[in-house]
């Protein structure tokens, strides 16, 4: 018999307008374990090149590209936990991780991995008895009665993960999704509180939720009454849309080797940041994103320079669910969903993932914006150059890239292809 697994992933981010501050090292790191972290930030970023230029792919013309790479690395590190034999090389593979010939220990991999999902929480900023900017990483899994998880495998996901470990009668289909869904609400302070609507399929028998809570907000907001309404062409249509306007000393980049020009906006702390980039009018976003590299990424999101820069960028609502179950194969996870071995996790053997859906809002206006992903998986037993002006303009009137990163370590929490931000 093939048993079935659920495994549920989600994000939620929600960003507000603060003030700006400077950090530029985490406290208390020494040379070893600032470098060890940045080993899994690396992997993170390789394997965000990799999920973006897959679901583009498979994409519809037309369509906005959404996804949260720390939201479905974080489900493949808690399935890599425990996974082995060829499942675990798969994972790796698309992990972007040393493979089991140079590294057959995988406790130093998770290790790194916890400890930069840990330094990310640890840039949370208050004022007062307020939390104005916090990251907020929790895992769970939910297993029925009559399964149960190996005991090295719960450690494992408690020491490493913080994991919360419930074991639940899934016979009683709305108890256990009303339980689950709770936990869920009180994680994400209530902006996901209803996950399930029905019960549970029959044959699952685990439900593993991770979760990320974002907050945190533009560093300089855009002034309201400089929103007006502009077209936006999206490569086959002009359509209108309520543009934001906004001036200032920021970084930026041109590039003329790729064709694109780029800029990053701070949140809240200067932790994170919003990077936005935009080919050149004889560039086509297809086009960039198949000559986007670990190099080329580095160089976008570590850009240092400031320029005076008049930027215009859209207001943008758009919301995008779909399956990485095609994406992720095509990467690399072909075993992992016919006969998953997570013989680390179950004694028992057969098992496979069904199913990986994902699913992103996101919300970008003059104070900040809201970003919520859900990843749900089942499983079933360059050199550049600047222009020479001193002011430069930057107009987001056609198809870009938008991510959302981690400064210091270059960790991307959203990225998404944008064609029609109202989509």
């Amino acid at each position: 018999m093939i048993y079935q697994l659920s495994f549920v992933l989600f994000i939620i981010g929600h960003l507000t307008q603060a003030n700006a501050a400077t950090r530029y090292k985490f406290s208390g790191d020494s040379e070893q374990s600032y470098g060890s972290q940045f080993t899994s930030a690396d992997s993170i970023s390789t394997f965000s090149i990799d999920l973006l230029k897959a679901l583009h792919r498979s994409a519809k013309f037309n369509e906005n590209v959404v996804c949260s790479p720390v939201s479905v690395y974080s489900a493949l590190a808690l399935l890599l936990l425990g996974s082995s034999g060829t499942t675990s090389d798969e994972l790796r593979q698309v992990m972007r991780l040393p493979t089991s010939s140079q590294l057959r220990n995988l406790d130093s991999v998770h290790s790194d991995i916890a400890k930069l999902l840990k330094r990310l929480q640890d840039e949370n900023i208050r004022i007062g008895n307020k939390t104005i900017s916090q990251v907020t990483f929790a895992n769970a899994i939910f297993i029925d009665d009559h399964m149960e998880l190996k005991k090295s495998y719960e450690n494992a996901v408690n020491d490493l993960y913080k994991g919360y470990i419930k074991k639940l009668d899934f016979t009683n289909g709305f108890a256990t999704i009303e339980h689950i869904n709770n936990w869920i609400a009180t994680k994400t302070n209530n902006q996901i509180s209803q996950i399930f609507t029905e019960p549970l399929n029959q044959q699952s028998s685990i439900v593993e939720v991770s979760s990320v809570y974002f907050s945190g907000g533009w560093s300089e907001r855009f002034p309201l009454h400089s929103t007006k309404k502009e077209d936006f062409n999206t490569g086959s249509r002009t359509v209108e849309v309520e543009m934001m306007n906004n001036k200032g000393k920021i970084p930026y980049q041109y590039n003329s080797n790729l064709e694109f020009e780029s800029i990053q906006l701070d949140f809240h702390g200067r932790y994170y940041s919003a990077v936005f980039v935009l080919p050149h009018k004889r560039q086509t976003i297809s086009n960039l994103i198949g000559l986007l590299d670990k190099s080329a990424l580095r160089e976008i999101l570590s850009q240092t320079n400031y320029r005076g820069v008049n930027y215009k960028i859209p207001k943008m609502k758009f919301f995008s669910s779909r399956s990485l179950k095609e994406p992720l194969a095509s990467r690399g996870l072909s075993k992992l969903f016919d006969k998953a071995n997570l013989a680390l996790m179950l004694d028992t053997s057969a098992h496979k993932i069904s199913d990986v859906k994902h699913a992103v809002e996101i919300e970008v206006d003059e104070l900040g914006a809201k970003a919520t992903a859900l990843t749900s998986v089942r499983i079933e037993p360059l050199a550049a150059k600047n222009p020479p002006e001193n002011t430069v303009d930057f107009i987001l009137d056609r198809p870009f890239i938008f991510m959302i990163q981690h400064r210091i370590s270059g960790t991307i929490l959203f990225t998404a292809i944008v064609r029609e931000p109202s989509q």
